[in-house]
């Protein structure tokens, strides 16, 4: 699984590509959010908020000129890239919205329901015999 942003308000996952990844309600982003619900909170989000950029391994996020800012595990950033652990969760804030940055092949925020769908599904590619023993 490639890494993604988990809005856990809208129930929502935005895979993350290597490379510049735009965030903002502006369609021209990467990361389109929403222009509308969440209780106001999707109104804080600029149009073209933050920059997250992944290459191999190394991770960073930048605010691109918001107007709420952009925070790092509550840390404000600024216009020059903060570097983070792309193998491990953080959270990133955008104005008042909470974003949870998981990390490739993380199941952390998934669907508990999905976690356990594939979970099964690796174990009858490994055994087929497990498929009936299910049964």
């Amino acid at each position: 699984m490639a890494p993604e942003l988990y809005d856990s308000l809208m129930n929502q996952h935005y895979p993350l590509k290597e490379g510049r990844n735009t965030i903002g309600r502006s369609r021209d982003c990467d990361v389109v959010l929403p222009n509308e619900g969440g209780a106001g909170i999707y109104a804080h989000v600029s149009r073209r908020h933050a920059e997250l950029e992944l290459k191999d391994s190394h991770a960073t996020i930048k605010d691109i000129g918001s107007r709420h800012g952009t925070f790092l595990n509550d840390l404000q950033v600024s216009n020059i890239p903060t570097a983070f652990d792309p193998t491990k969760p953080v959270t990133i804030r955008l104005g008042h919205l909470n974003l949870n940055y998981v990390p490739r092949d993380s199941s952390q925020t998934r669907d508990p329901k999905s976690v356990l769908a594939d979970k099964l599904l690796d174990a009858i590619e490994k055994d087929p015999r497990f498929l009936v023993a299910l049964l």
